[in-house]
């Protein structure tokens, strides 16, 4: 059996990870995210089988390059890539950091680049070298623990989505209608002038009183009279005081 595209696609996957400090300086320290060889070697095998992939490496002048070989329907596919020396083993360093390049060229690892960088304080230790702290300046001796509990709290702080807004009720179905016979009565006998009714008529629109039982001379006739109220701008509180004004003229 064969690697398949979907068990390639698989190393592409997030995986647990660990933190180190990258930069180390008065100013402060960054760690970043990674994986080591034993986790990439874990992950193929998993992924994709252990009969269906292998490493080479080959040294190129001063550098060293590291190949991993995937056993696909076409046959072996090579990827190839160089890695850099370590402070802690020069030699072995470079050729786990080859492997670990050359995986990313499959996928795997690629998620680390999209993992922030985690910014601390930083303190001496007694080799007078700067290493990361936290925030009351402790110094941190476990990075990966350190960035895990900051996640965690990160994600148990982060704010819920807001709510769906509710959705709008229908309005209720109002028993009166607009009496514009019955305004206009009031409102002449109260000596409104055809602004001042216009006005009111807008108000009791306003109100909420329906619409849907004028015949279609009434519906056009108050059409008219909300075009011109509109256009004349009369204010809320001018329409409060025509309210009251009709009122007190039909109980007269």
């Amino acid at each position: 059996m064969v690697a398949t595209a979907e068990m390639i696609k698989k190393l592409r996957e997030p995986m647990p990870c660990k933190w180190k400090p990258q930069v180390a300086k008065a100013y402060g320290c960054q760690l970043v995210a990674y994986i080591d060889a034993r986790q990439a070697i874990d992950a193929l095998d998993n992924c994709v089988g252990a009969e269906n992939w292998q490493r080479d490496y080959k040294k190129v002048g001063d550098v060293v390059y590291c190949g991993v070989g995937i056993l696909t329907q076409s046959g072996w596919v090579w990827k190839w890539d160089a890695g850099t020396e370590s402070n802690m083993d020069a030699e072995k360093g470079e050729s786990s950091d080859a492997f670990k390049r050359a995986c990313v060229s499959w996928g795997l690892g690629r998620f680390l680049y999209e993992l922030p960088i985690v910014k601390t304080k930083s303190i001496k230790d007694n080799n007078d070298k700067w290493q990361p702290a936290d925030e009351s300046g402790q110094r941190i001796w476990d990075c990966t623990d350190y960035c895990n509990r900051k996640s965690q709290a990160k994600a148990q702080t982060k704010k819920p989505a807001p709510a769906p807004a509710p959705a709008k009720a229908e309005p209720a179905p109002l028993a009166s209608v607009i009496d514009i016979a019955g305004i206009r009565a009031a409102g002449t006998k109260a000596g409104l002038s055809s602004t001042q009714l216009m006005g009111l008529i807008v108000l009791k629109w306003g109100e909420g009183e329906t619409l849907n039982s004028l015949n279609a001379e009434q519906g056009v006739y108050l059409k008219n009279w909300l075009i011109k109220a509109a256009e004349k701008g009369i204010p809320k509180e001018t329409l409060k005081q025509l309210n009251q004004m009709t009122l007190a003229a039909a109980s007269a």
